[in-house]
C-alpha cells in the first residue's frame, strides 16, 4: 500500500496535470496494477490530505517507479508498506 501526502500546495500547474494523473491511474487500474484508491476529502487541510493506493507489483522498487511516474509526483511524498493480502479479512 502506498500512502501519498502532498508536499506542495496545489497551484495552476498542479491543476493542469490533474487530467493526466487521472489517465495514469485509470491505466494502472486497467492493467491490473492498481487494486484500490481512497482519498480524503479535497477540503481537508494541506497537512492532513492523504491518498491510499493498493498496488500490485513484484517489488517495492517497482511500486516506487510507478509512483514516480505519476504526473503529480513532484507534489507528493510516498510511504510504501507491503500488505499481507493472503490474510486480509
Amino acid at each position: 500500500m502506498v500512502t501519498l501526502r502532498r508536499t506542495r500546495t496545489p497551484d495552476d500547474q498542479y491543476s493542469a496535470q490533474v487530467p493526466a494523473e487521472k489517465a495514469y491511474l485509470k491505466n494502472l487500474r486497467r492493467t491490473g496494477k492498481r487494486l484500490s484508491l481512497q482519498v480524503t476529502k479535497e477540503q481537508t487541510e494541506q497537512k492532513d490530505w492523504r491518498c491510499f493506493l493498493v498496488i500490485r507489483e513484484r517489488s517495492e522498487e517497482l511500486v516506487r517507479e510507478l509512483c514516480q511516474g505519476l504526473p503529480l509526483a513532484s507534489y507528493l511524498s510516498f510511504e510504501i508498506a507491503q500488505l499481507d493480502l493472503k490474510h486480509a479479512i
